[in-house]
């Protein structure tokens, strides 16, 4: 039985001035990386595709150049070229400023495979980067996007098999809705003793068995927002922060990293380090991990809001004084919550956290880091930050200001597992010990017994209720020569688990006339998360192309929504999980998890317009 409940609403209250940080911080990162584009009366809009004529100077379609470097050739300052559909085998080279925007990141590949200098696409000016998916082969073609003393915005670009995805050096930059994975690490970013204010906002970053890890950063005062960065295997240390001015870390997902998920050293600036609201989940086999976070100097470092669990300490640091400020963060399956200097506050809450689904975050992407209805992490993060409604923060990466507002769903209680059987052949007593329940709403379990394997639970069967994570069964009167029991975790909503695994007992003995003013916008979906259907909202502002994607969380295409013109309006469509075949199965169904859906807007003259992507929950 699955229910929903929203938060209730309060008035609006003002926030502090932390909570106004990021979105200052991203408006005036855009302006500087616009400034290079300010159109100018010789600024022109060249055009590269497989099917043109290859004719200089390349400004139509038609006579569009059949390489992207022989386009960038000829163009000047504030130019813009439009790369066309197809593979484009060829090392770029960017030592102008100007922007480069790919008609699909599934379908406008940068192939370096065989680039042998530094990287697949290079900058050395001020550019802005759209919609590609570039491509290496390992060291031969070490890094997929590589910038030195020129500011980027790099935006729905997709990178895959380099060492590393992206190298920023001495710059500022924008990066966001990218998808980097098996890289040997994700993005490299090395500002020196420059004050480079870059931002990193809803990107995603695979690590894969003994890569280095997903970002690592040097000097500057970096932002990173609701990106997710999960590993598989060997990967060591997932965000790696070293001489920061300050470093604000909100709403991201680190997970998997068996050593360090989250590592700051040498703090060198008088601006706070701030990490507030992510959820840092390391792996359930490092417990002897060093931390979710790990400082090198606790100054100024704050820590807010987090949810931590599954390490052998949450919040480390190595020295005993200026120590690292924790309040307000739920701890779950950590054993020390603190080491070194590292100070714990009055408001740290140690409890399940109640997740939708709380497996260990993979590839795969079947898991949930949304908070169920009565989860211990709603509304008891810090007072003074708020979440989207106004409410008390919630704890974890869909808390406070940069979250999201969801509804909560009344979910069953795990069920329950990890049995274990005993038996008293004198008394005839028959003992079962299972894992207790952590559930904040838990209230008993169900005791079904039968003596026909496979039996369907019901009142008829029910033979004990319990509050406890044990049972006592006298077998002495049963007559029968087998009994099977099965066992369902029940919550105060009466939420019924499904039952744990068959214990055999073999007894041997969404007006005319109003004007609205449009503008293109990919709205969040609705339920989210949702089984199995969700409506996705969309507004177009002229008469354009549009296509609506969504992805796995390898950034693999599974549906097409829509692919087709449309006239300026709102429109909505549905997506039903169980219409999607399964790449693993002649089953439909797609599994549990975290997806993306992305709009490609195409207008007037074959021109995209306007890109995005979001993500959004499955639940089964």
């Amino acid at each position: 039985m699955i229910k929903s409940m929203s938060k209730s609403k309060i008035n609006q209250q003002t926030t502090n001035c932390r909570q106004q940080t990021i979105p200052t911080l991203r408006a005036l990162l855009l302006a500087l990386c616009l400034l290079t584009f300010t159109s100018t009366t010789t600024a022109t809009i060249r055009y590269v595709s497989h099917t043109g004529s290859s004719s200089p100077p390349y400004t139509t379609w038609e006579t569009a150049a059949d390489s992207i470097q022989k386009c960038i050739n000829i163009s000047s300052f504030g130019d813009t070229i439009y790369v066309g559909v197809g593979t484009y085998i060829e090392k770029v080279t960017v030592d102008i400023s100007i922007t480069i925007i790919g008609m699909s990141m599934d379908s406008c590949i940068i192939d370096g495979a065989n680039a042998t200098p530094l990287g697949v696409i290079e900058f050395s000016k001020n550019a802005k980067i759209e919609n590609f998916t570039v491509l290496g082969n390992g060291t031969s073609a070490p890094v997929g996007i590589y910038t030195f003393n020129a500011n980027l915005l790099i935006k729905n670009c997709r990178i895959n098999n380099v060492d590393y995805g992206i190298s920023i050096n001495r710059s500022t930059s924008l990066i966001e809705n990218c998808i980097i994975v098996g890289c040997g690490i994700g993005i490299d970013y090395d500002c020196g003793p420059d004050t480079c204010h870059s931002n990193f906002s809803n990107n995603i970053i695979v690590s894969y068995n003994d890569s280095r890890g997903a970002i690592f950063f040097f000097g500057g005062y970096p932002t990173l927002e609701n990106n997710i960065f999960i590993s598989e295997g060997n990967s060591v240390t997932g965000a790696k922060f070293e001489r920061q001015k300050g470093v604000v870390l909100k709403n991201n997902l680190v997970s998997g990293y068996r050593w360090q998920n989250i590592y700051i050293n040498q703090i060198i600036g008088d601006t706070a380090y701030v990490i507030n609201n992510n959820s840092i989940n390391v792996s359930e086999s490092s417990l002897s991990s060093e931390g979710a976070i790990v400082t090198g100097s606790g100054k100024r470092t704050m820590a807010k809001n987090n949810i931590l669990m599954n390490s052998g300490n949450g919040i480390s640091t190595y020295v005993l004084f200026d120590s690292v400020k924790s309040d307000y963060n739920l701890f779950w399956n950590v054993p020390r919550k603190t080491y070194g200097g590292a100070y714990l506050g009055d408001g740290n809450v140690n409890a399940d956290p109640m997740f939708v689904n709380d497996i260990i975050p993979t590839n795969n992407g079947n898991y949930d880091f949304h908070l169920q209805a009565y989860s211990p992490a709603i509304d008891t993060g810090d007072p003074n930050i708020l979440d989207k409604d106004g409410t008390r923060s919630d704890i974890g990466m869909y808390g406070g200001p940069g979250g999201e507002e969801y509804k909560y769903l009344d979910l069953a209680p795990r069920t329950p597992r990890n049995f274990s059987i005993s038996f008293d052949s004198t008394t005839k007593i028959l003992l079962l010990n299972w894992d207790m329940a952590t559930e904040s709403d838990f209230r008993n379990y169900n005791i079904y017994s039968d003596t026909v394997s496979g039996f369907i639970p019901n009142l008829l069967n029910l033979v004990a209720q319990v509050d406890t994570s044990s049972f006592f069964d006298n077998l002495s009167s049963i007559t029968s020569s087998s009994v099977y029991y099965k066992i369902t975790a029940v919550d105060n909503q009466d939420n019924e688990s499904q039952p744990g695994n068959e214990i055999a007992v073999t007894i041997t003995g969404i007006e005319p006339g109003v004007e609205i003013l449009r503008d293109y916008i990919l709205y969040q979906n609705y339920p989210n998360p949702f089984n199995p259907n969700t409506k996705i909202g969309y507004e177009i502002k002229h008469l354009s192309y549009v296509k609506l994607m969504v992805y796995d969380i390898k950034g693999e295409l599974i549906s097409v929504l829509v692919n087709k013109e449309h006239n300026a309006g709102y429109y909505e469509v549905e997506f039903s999980s169980s219409s999607i075949q399964s790449q693993e199965s002649s089953i439909k169904g797609i599994a549990s998890g975290i997806y993306l859906y992305r709009i490609e807007v195409i207008g007037e003259g074959n021109i995209p317009v306007y890109t995005d992507m979001k993500k959004m929950s499955l639940i089964k």
